[in-house]
């Protein structure tokens, strides 16, 4: 009377432990199919880690300018490093490690080197997740961080052309030794410094900006169109089906696919969403 069940039950569990096993396989033989386009494209790259004549890894020539950049990569960025992935005898940066290695270099450097750094910030105003202001405290601690803010955009002055920039004494002098004779005209000046005496105007920009935004974002979702995550007065949208070149003459300009929709006001936003409904 059992045998019949235990029978099929049997010839499941070797249908079972077959369908693992060309699961197991196909799973196989992906992974070393990624393995094998990392080391293409990493052969491609070219990119190899320095070792000296004793095989430790070394930064610019030194030992501890790599034992730095380690440090960095495990203790503050709490990367798990293998150390078999780090191989005097295969420099190629072809493993996870590697790569990250070659990151925290970036970091390192932009941290603790003497090379200039510029952070353009022409937007900052705009995002509302962090204090505009917290990179200036940096300043203090980076020398060779610089800053450039701009009047163009929230203050409403694109077409005087002003901003500054905010950095060390050192980096000041650079700049004024080689900057053109005529720089920023009188006028243009004047306007700048009024306009960062109205920051109540800027925040009900910034507001109204926000409102129109998000209700852009909430319209093209409806449309079935989707957008890139943004922070500032405009909006990445991916244009799907719809015909390029119509609504890019319409709305602005950018590359295949894609275009740059600035955030204007209620009847502007309110056109635009109107005129992308099919």
């Amino acid at each position: 009377m059992l045998r019949k069940p235990l029978g099929l039950l049997g010839i499941f569990l070797i249908v079972v432990g077959i369908g693992y096993f060309v699961g197991a396989g196909v799973a196989y033989s992906k992974v070393q199919g990624g393995y094998g386009s990392l080391q293409a494209f990493s052969e491609a790259q070219n990119v190899e880690l320095t070792y000296n004549e004793d095989g430790q890894l070394i930064d610019r020539g030194t030992v501890e300018g790599a034992q730095g950049i380690m440090s960095l990569l495990e203790d503050d960025w709490n990367f798990p490093v293998v150390e078999g992935d780090l191989d005097s005898n295969d420099p190629l940066v072809n493993t996870a490690t590697e790569y990250m290695f070659q990151m925290a270099t970036i970091g390192y450097h932009v941290l603790h080197g003497t090379q200039t750094i510029v952070l353009d910030e022409a937007y900052i105003e705009f995002q509302a997740v962090d204090d505009p202001d917290a990179t200036v405290d940096l300043l203090a601690e980076f020398p060779n961080l610089v800053v450039l803010r701009t009047f163009s955009k929230v203050y409403g002055l694109a077409g005087l052309r002003v901003g500054f920039a905010l950095g060390s004494a050192r980096f000041r002098a650079a700049v004024d030794a080689v900057r053109q004779p005529f720089s920023v005209n009188a006028l243009a000046q004047a306007a700048a410094a009024e306009a960062v005496l109205h920051q109540d105007d800027v925040e009900q920009r910034v507001e109204r900006n926000l409102v129109e935004r998000i209700r852009v974002e909430e319209g093209l979702r409806e449309l079935g169109l989707r957008t890139a995550e943004t922070q500032t007065n405009f909006s990445w949208i991916d244009l799907g089906e719809r015909d390029e070149g119509e609504l890019v003459a319409a709305l602005g300009i950018g590359p295949p696919g894609l275009t740059l929709s600035t955030v204007g006001t209620e009847v502007d936003v309110t056109g635009a969403i109107r005129w992308l409904s099919p």
